[in-house]
């Protein structure tokens, strides 16, 4: 189940991100950007409640060091293309190269950053 909640976010994310810059620009991508991370930490406290987690603090870092990047490099990318007017098909290649980084970056953090392995 969180397999198909990460592919859903990585590939989701991607497609809406490079819509926000083709059609709303750097201002819709950041607000897009903030939006994907408050339904990260929404979920991890909708789950943290649903499975009773001892803590919470804890279940908010580990979702958003492993999912964070996931939104956050795409974005970084993006936000310069965003300014250049890169093509299409570039800014949706570059937003699923971006997005993969971020889960080989998020997963780096959790397992090496944070210990939980």
């Amino acid at each position: 189940m969180l397999f198909l909640i990460v592919v859903l976010l990585v590939g989701g994310y991607a497609v809406v991100a490079s819509w926000a810059v083709r059609h709303g620009g750097q201002p819709r991508l950041g607000a897009v950007a903030a939006g994907a991370l408050m339904l990260v930490a929404l979920a991890a406290l909708l789950a943290g409640h649903r499975y009773a987690v001892p803590s919470m603090p804890r279940l908010l870092l580990y979702a958003l060091a492993f999912m964070g990047p996931i939104v956050l490099v795409p974005t970084v990318l993006l936000w310069r293309q965003a300014a250049i007017g890169a093509t299409r098909n570039a800014m949706l290649g570059t937003a699923l190269l971006g997005a993969l980084a971020g889960l080989l970056c998020g997963w780096v953090l959790l397992v090496y950053g944070l210990g939980v392995w």
